[in-house]
């Protein structure tokens, strides 16, 4: 019998250590295949990340190659369209340039009258639609005295352009000093204009105006006729508002989410806090803008003569009607080319641009182009001033309720929302949002975001807790009724057989117990560790709330800055013409 007893021993030795030994290896082979899910599951968010990347840089190299196409589609056709502007218009700038060589050629008197009228009548006959060509045989013809053919070039240049031919009789008048014929030009031109379809020359007008070209007469024609076409005008101001309201907003400050990194990412009102700040800090931008425009010196011309010539060479070269169309395609395709080939860059530049290249333009339109974009229709800053002077009113209004509409769009309450996701041993841990009012005390939103933590954890922890009673139970039970019955078929022999099952079910259980403590462990100093970082977080946003509403006071207190800048802007009105200005201090230094 104690043969058998040993070799039973034996045999419950072995399978206690086999038990034991498969214990291990299933442990190790489900260590294993977790690994290697962890690992599919890295490999599919690495493979999701390139593809994402992948795509992003396909986006952009698809972005850059219709950009460059753009270009050179943009180059070839500037190419075309200006050898077809040479072709087609090309005679026009002989003609231009022609008539400022005449204008010089009056002073100067190195040119013969014979050689004028030539230059005159074969200018007629290269451009025989131009209005210029019969004002340059007019010319010739005045300066040679000769009566007929001055009245018959001037009648012809005025079926061709009434308005042109008008108003450069005028100039060329004051030029000579003829100031009772040049006022009799500037009224029957004046009052040939229609306020609401002015003519790309008018202008000129304003420019003239402001230099004191046509003198004190012509200064009071002109500003009774303006005056009177404002109050005409005025039930359309709203569109001039409008179009200052776009000229306010083009000075908002640039997207600031890189000053404001964790406000930017944890705040649901971020999108309206970034839109009140931009549009606040147009408040010091117009500032220094207008600030600059209003100490900024204009040297007017030592002469009426080269004041008036300046203003002729603006007025004889400007564009024919006719060449329009190809001016306004020539400017959309070199926008293109300046702005990268980005096409919807250059349409926005184009129309700001083709203001200047319109047909006809309505005097409150004018005037707001002259103040906004003078370099568009051609006017120097002084008259920049002037209709600045003239349209403070519609950037007064426009400024406020810009002012009004950032304001009102902010929120009234500054909001965070924290939410954290990750995953540990297959367990996928989830944050519920947890979305609070930064006007609290941080230390209260501290308290409450903690816990808010706190409670998910202890949610999450429970998933890694072994229960140990209950799996004792169990195998206490199991191993009681195993003895019963072994005992029962085989004595003491089924004993032994029962108790090993009990040590090697035991040693399991306590294996398992042991792993989930360690892993419990694990993944509490990992999610304290998180949870430290939303505290970080929150408070870092926190802060960030407090220096952004420091920025946003300093913007949004220039508002009063603007106001002052507006109204010393509307005192320009009352200041007389830079040349006006000139000659009062020669004639005191004369006396």
């Amino acid at each position: 019998m104690s043969d058998i007893d040993h070799h039973l021993r034996g045999q419950v030795n072995r399978l206690t250590e086999m038990v034991v030994q498969m214990n291990r290896d299933l442990h190790v082979d489900i260590n294993d295949v977790s690994g290697r899910v962890d690992h599919v599951k890295n490999e599919q968010v690495r493979a999701r990340s390139d593809l994402e990347q992948i795509r992003d840089e396909l986006r952009e190299f698809v972005r850059v190659s219709e950009r460059t196409a753009n270009v050179q589609q943009a180059a070839t056709d500037i190419v075309a369209l200006e050898a077809n502007l040479e072709q087609e218009f090309g005679h026009y700038k002989k003609v231009r340039r022609t008539a400022v060589g005449l204008l010089q050629a009056f002073d100067t008197g190195l040119v013969s009258e014979e050689t004028v009228r030539v230059a005159g009548e074969e200018l007629m006959i290269e451009t025989p639609r131009y209005w210029l060509a019969p004002a340059l045989v007019a010319l010739g013809s005045w300066a040679a005295d000769d009566r007929k053919i001055c009245e018959q070039a001037i009648s012809e240049a005025f079926k061709r352009s009434p308005a042109r031919t008008s108003l450069m009789f005028s100039l060329v008048l004051r030029r000579q000093n003829r100031l009772e014929s040049s006022v009799r030009w500037l009224h029957h031109y004046l009052r040939a204009q229609d306020p609401e379809g002015l003519g790309r020359e008018f202008a000129i007008i304003l420019e003239s105006t402001s230099q004191g070209a046509f003198g004190a007469a012509g200064r009071g024609i002109v500003q009774e006729t303006l005056s009177t076409w404002r109050n005409e005008l005025l039930h359309d101001d709203a569109a001039q508002v409008a179009r200052w309201t776009k000229a306010v907003e083009t000075h908002r400050g640039s997207p600031c989410a890189d000053a404001f990194p964790t406000l930017a990412a944890v705040s649901p009102q971020w999108d309206q806090l970034e839109a009140g700040l931009r549009s606040a800090r147009a408040n010091p931008s117009l500032v220094k803008h207008y600030r600059a425009l209003e100490g900024t010196q204009t040297s007017p011309p030592a002469a009426v003569e080269d004041a008036v010539d300046d203003i002729l060479d603006r007025l004889v070269g400007e564009y024919d009607s006719e060449e329009l169309p190809l001016r306004r395609e020539l400017r959309y395709k070199e926008q293109i080319r300046s702005n990268g080939g980005d096409l919807t860059a250059a349409r926005t530049a184009a129309d700001a641009d083709n203001v200047a290249l319109e047909e006809t333009i309505d005097y409150l339109t004018l005037q707001s182009t002259a103040a906004l974009a003078p370099e568009a229709i051609g006017v120097s800053t002084a008259t920049q001033k002037v209709a600045l002077a003239s349209c403070t009113p519609w950037f007064a209004d426009a400024h406020g309720q810009f002012c009004r509409d950032y304001r009102a769009a902010l929120p009234e309450q500054v909001r965070v929302r924290l939410t954290h996701r990750s995953s540990f041993e297959g367990h996928e841990f989830t944050l519920s949002p947890w979305e609070q009012s930064l006007d609290q005390p941080l230390e209260q939103l501290k308290l409450g975001l903690r816990h808010h933590w706190e409670r998910r954890i202890a949610t999450f922890l429970d998933k890694f807790t072994y229960n140990t009673t209950q799996n004792s139970i169990v195998l206490a039970v199991v191993c009681v009724l195993v003895f019963i019955f072994l005992t029962a078929v085989m004595s003491w022999v089924g004993s032994l057989i029962a108790l090993g099952v009990a040590g090697v079910w035991g040693f399991a259980v306590h294996q398992k117990h042991t792993q989930a403590v360690e892993l419990k462990g694990q993944a509490s100093r990992i999610l304290d560790a998180e949870q430290r970082n939303s505290e970080r977080t929150l408070v870092s946003a926190h802060t960030e709330l407090t220096e952004f509403w420091l920025r946003y006071g300093e913007a949004d207190t220039e508002e009063n800055g603007v106001r002052a800048v507006i109204d010393d802007l509307s005192k320009g009105s009352h200041s007389a013409p830079v040349f006006e200005q000139r000659a009062v201090t020669i004639q005191r230094e004369n006396q």
